[in-house]
């Protein structure tokens, strides 16, 4: 999965809460959480990191919300657009329209697939960045105790 920025905040929502659902959206459902919260330019967060982070996490959902609102008839459709594409792209080749046409395509499937699996796979990921600092803190801490013990014998 192509991933937008290297710095990507994980959404808030409960996957297992979709009542059966693949999708971890509900269809028509988009409101703000704490409807008593500070209008967002009180908030003030222009220029700052905060702010780009802030921005690409919304984009990330509305993006994965309207992929969500896609029918199976409609992935179908793509996925057999797809399949021909690149039948005919080993067998006579395509024009640029037709590549053009398959990166979309392609790209179309993967919002899909992102839409029904990327907060799984944001889960996943933040759980193995956790657990890659924990053995750095780990290994820096075996090190530390390595010295100490080095002084000791002396």
């Amino acid at each position: 999965m192509k991933r937008s920025s290297d710095r990507q905040l994980t959404l808030d929502i409960d996957p297992l809460d979709s009542e059966g659902s693949t999708s971890p959206f509900r269809s028509g459902e988009a409101s703000w959480v704490g409807d008593d919260s500070p209008e967002p330019e009180a908030l003030e967060f222009r220029g700052t990191s905060v702010e780009r982070l802030a921005r690409a996490a919304s984009a990330r959902a509305a993006g994965r919300i309207n992929a969500s609102k896609i029918s199976e008839s409609e992935r179908n459709n793509l996925l057999e657009e797809r399949h021909q594409l690149v039948q005919k792209k080993f067998e006579t080749g395509l024009s640029r329209q037709e590549q053009n046409r398959l990166t979309y395509v392609d790209w179309s499937l993967d919002r899909i697939e992102d839409a029904r699996h990327g907060l799984h796979l944001d889960a996943i990921e933040s759980k193995i960045d956790m657990y890659e600092r924990l053995g750095k803190e780990l290994s820096a801490l075996r090190s530390e105790l390595e010295r100490f013990m080095k002084k000791g014998k002396r």
